[in-house]
């Protein structure tokens, strides 16, 4: 292979030169970074698009609970009267058959 020589570099064949061997890395390290700036910006986008994905989800199991508690709450009202309506025929029902009292 000979002496060395400056400004040569061994191994990459024939009149390659460090500038230009420089020049090539530098290209592979910008064209990486390239690659990882699009990967960073497309999770970024997954992430956007599953946190309002999330979000939404959360807003419809809160309405529906808000929804439910009202029907429960209605439900219960109803209940509570029906009983009260027992209660009260139940009561009239009784003081016909009670004794005076004096």
């Amino acid at each position: 292979m000979g002496p060395e020589r400056y400004g040569r570099v061994r191994g990459y064949g024939v009149g390659v030169t460090p500038t230009q061997l420089s020049a090539v890395s530098r290209y592979t390290q910008d064209a990486r970074q390239g690659s990882s700036t699009a990967e960073v910006c497309s999770l970024k986008a997954e992430m956007a698009q599953i946190k309002q994905s999330y979000e939404t989800r959360i807003e419809e199991m809160s309405q529906s609970h808000r929804t439910d508690m009202e029907e429960l709450k209605q439900s219960q009202e109803l209940k509570i009267q029906s009983l009260q309506d027992q209660l009260d025929h139940i009561s009239s029902f009784l003081q016909r058959f009670a004794p005076p009292v004096t």
